[in-house]
């Protein structure tokens, strides 16, 4: 039987795999961690290092972290080597290729009280053979990492203030949207870093794109510091963005205190925007406190707008079934507002509690 062959075809696929093949034999391991040199001799020295291939440049900083949380990507091959076995030489550097990064996300464990403990994150800065920054990305040092064919030039750890210096400095330097936004992630992270606090207000208050600002607002709602607060209710009260003022309303959500629950009912019942009221009354309905609750039906009954009464049915609805129901059997029934008590109805019809069931079939009676 004859079979076609392309020639065309076979030399492109020989030609791909030889390429593979090169890159993953230039792949290589350098380290510049000693540790008697500064931090940013370190960069330098690396930096200039670079020829012709594009390079990861990595270095780890210590996060305080709950006990089983990472950050990286959380579907990892437990079977492939982790960074730290990578940079110690207990592996090839060629074992690093997997599924690529295609799915990386940061991943938090979510069960309380869980103790704290220093971790080593890695932050991982892709540089261009131009010198240029290409991709930055966040990486548990006890988690495997696709380094994807490139050679890591290695710089040991960073002190804080050493770390959020070179950030910054990159971050003057790159004009793309997304990378901005991963340097501003790489910074949040610094907790308490009373530097990188004062870049990311900066940037909140700067004429980066929203999508830069949002995240900065959203790192530095993270920050145990005494003027987040304040900072979240002035972005959410005065920021020209409608984007950035939702973010600072989440970032006040976050916060988790009374203090923050006040601003949040603050702006629930005073914002000048409509948007913003809404936003509030939403995350009311996340905090399920006792003072929320009153707020939220208070605002069923009291608000002029249906919008926001519509609005304080939903937050009701998202509250715990013995929370939620019977508000919402209250609302259908006596509502003056066929909309709102409609609303009331749709919801308790999403709860599958008999409770609900048993109101519904009332009212169809009536």
């Amino acid at each position: 039987m004859n079979t076609y062959r392309n020639p065309s075809l076979l030399f492109t696929i020989t030609t791909v795999i030889i390429l593979i093949f090169q890159n993953l034999l230039a792949q290589k391991l350098i380290k510049f961690d000693n540790t008697s040199i500064s931090f940013d001799k370190r960069w330098e020295e690396a930096i200039n290092k670079i020829d012709n291939e594009s390079v990861w440049i990595g270095y780890s900083i210590k996060r305080l972290m709950s006990e089983h949380s990472y950050i990286g990507n959380s579907n990892a091959d437990e079977s492939r080597p982790s960074l730290q076995d990578v940079i110690d030489g207990k592996v090839d550097i060629r074992s690093t290729i997997g599924r690529g990064e295609e799915d990386r996300h940061f991943y938090w464990n979510d069960e309380e009280s869980i103790e704290k403990v220093l971790k080593d994150i890695g932050i991982l800065i892709q540089v261009n053979k131009d010198k240029t920054i290409s991709s930055v990305k966040l990486n548990s040092l006890s988690l495997p990492f696709d380094l994807n064919g490139i050679s890591l030039y290695w710089l040991g750890e960073a002190k804080y203030d050493e770390s959020v210096a070179l950030l910054k400095k990159l971050f003057g330097k790159v004009n793309d949207t997304e990378i901005k936004e991963d340097l501003i992630t790489a910074v949040g992270i610094h907790e308490n870093s009373s530097t990188g606090y004062g870049f990311l207000e900066d940037i909140i208050f700067s004429k980066e794109d929203n999508d830069v600002r949002e995240q900065a607002v959203f790192w530095i709602a993270q920050h145990d510091n005494s003027k987040v607060l304040e900072l979240m209710k002035k972005v959410a009260n005065e920021d020209n963005s409608e984007d950035v003022r939702e973010k600072a309303i989440f970032g006040l959500y976050m916060i988790n205190t009374d203090e923050s629950t006040d601003e949040i009912i603050e702006l629930a019942r005073n914002s000048k925007w409509m948007h913003i009221r809404k936003q509030a009354i939403f995350w009311l309905g996340q905090t399920a406190s006792k003072k929320a609750i009153s707020v939220l039906n208070d605002a069923v009954y009291d608000d002029e707008e249906t919008e926001i009464q519509n609005q304080a049915v939903f937050a009701l609805s998202q509250l715990k079934k013995d929370e939620s129901i019977p508000s919402l059997i209250k609302v259908a029934k006596t509502h003056p507002n066929p909309e709102v008590r409609k609303k009331a109805i749709f919801w308790l019809g999403q709860t599958e509690d008999d409770r609900a069931l048993d109101a519904i079939i009332s009212f169809l009676k009536d």
